[in-house]
């Protein structure tokens, strides 16, 4: 037999405070997706335990290595990129380099590429496309059980990009705007050139893994081929549009050599 207290507990559920509780629960059960089933998730736990059992796989002294290589040569290049650019400054302020002008209009005058081409040509050494390839590199790398490669990717990309910044730390050189009055030309840091440096080190180092994969000299010539190639397309492209000054080039190739070098060294032995 029902109580009058039972009665008042029913009522009780149908409080406007009650009512807006429950409203609210099922309107955040309703639209709240579930993602662990979407395959981007079940793609990333899956690469995720891949890496960390392949990574478990490399003996801690081989990891210390390459960490310890690659972090003391970074070191190095950072001082490198350093004086570089302190060389480089000063010889500004003492006109110096007031020969770059000159010397741009001489190269896009000879340059292989025509403006349009280095527009489109030019994105294969673009920062955006760039840090989109060298993750999807590295999560290929992981896919094929090779932890330690994925990371020398990342640390091409992530690395050669910090030591140009710390050369856009202490100079902020103008960009040029001679080359129809500097339309392609971004406005902030022009020394040294982070498109050259990233591509030096990121496409140097895809290369690497390419040539060492190979078991045939005629492959490995047309890897060489191809990874010069590409880095003639990315300069010629950043001169061709305006967006450096020839001395931004040259600063970089060293930045990128020695970084690449460094990871390539940090390499070996690996298994």
């Amino acid at each position: 037999m029902r109580t009058q207290e039972d009665g008042a507990q029913d009522a009780s559920r149908f409080t406007p405070h009650a009512t807006r509780n429950t409203h609210n629960a099922l309107r955040t059960t309703h639209f709240t997706p579930d993602l662990s089933n979407w395959w981007v998730t079940r793609g990333r736990r899956k690469l995720w335990r891949r890496f960390r059992a392949d990574w478990r796989q490399i003996p801690y002294e081989r990891r210390k290595r390459w960490f310890t290589i690659a972090g003391i040569g970074w070191l190095l290049i950072a001082l490198v990129s350093v004086g570089l650019t302190l060389f480089a400054r000063q010889l500004s302020e003492n006109g110096a380099l007031d020969g770059d002008a000159a010397l741009l209009l001489w190269l896009v005058d000879r340059s292989p590429l025509s403006f349009e081409y280095a527009l489109y040509l030019g994105v294969i050494g673009d920062t955006v496309f760039i840090f989109l390839m060298a993750p999807a590199a590295a999560l290929l790398a992981i896919g094929l059980g090779y932890p330690l490669r994925a990371i020398t990717i990342l640390a091409a990309l992530f690395g050669a990009t910090a030591l140009v910044g710390v050369g856009w730390l202490l100079w902020d050189r103008a960009r040029p705007d001679i080359i129809y009055d500097g339309v392609a030309s971004p406005s902030f840091h022009s020394f040294p050139s982070g498109h050259t440096t990233q591509a030096i080190a990121v496409y140097g180092i895809l290369t690497y893994f390419w040539i060492s994969a190979s078991r045939h000299w005629g492959e490995r010539i047309l890897a060489g081929v191809i990874y010069l190639l590409i880095l003639l397309i990315v300069t010629f492209s950043r001169l061709e549009l305006g967006a450096h000054w020839p001395s931004d080039i040259v600063a970089a190739i060293p930045l990128g050599v020695f970084w690449l070098i460094t990871l390539i060294l940090a390499l070996r032995g690996e298994k």
